[in-house]
């Protein structure tokens, strides 16, 4: 079984890896009060947690869809990759692949309530944290 520390800024991580899985997991150190296994028997289970716990239904769907962009850019990339012929699909895959990884990192980190100040100019992009 693993054990997973709460402690950790990555627990959340570390848990839904786990449930991916489908692996037996035990949390120490949780930051929030449980009161009962029931309340993460389920991926499920654990976003209502998280909302009980203070983050809202949009902050939590705003951070999986970021996620999400994110994942479909590295497929992109990787798409790029295992087969670069011809070469101007590889151009288009691999600049695609690379908005999408920083748009969605952009939105992931923003539901989690990091604010970033973007300037876009015609040879270069420029992100601050606010």
């Amino acid at each position: 079984m693993k054990i997973i520390d709460g402690a950790k800024s990555e627990w959340i991580k570390e848990v839904l890896d786990a449930f991916m899985s489908r692996k037996a997991f035990t949390i120490e150190n949780f930051p929030y009060n449980l009161s009962s296994e029931a309340a993460i028997s389920s991926g499920i289970e654990f976003l209502k947690l998280l909302n009980k716990e203070g983050m809202s239904y949009k902050e939590i769907a705003q951070l999986l869809v970021g996620i999400g962009i994110s994942s479909a850019g590295m497929w992109l990339v990787w798409l790029a990759i295992i087969d670069p012929e011809p070469t101007s699909k590889l151009a288009i895959l691999t600049v695609g692949g690379i908005v999408l990884i920083a748009v969605g990192g952009i939105a992931a980190l923003r539901a989690l309530g990091q604010t970033w100040d973007v300037e876009a100019s015609k040879d270069k992009i420029i992100l601050k944290p606010v």
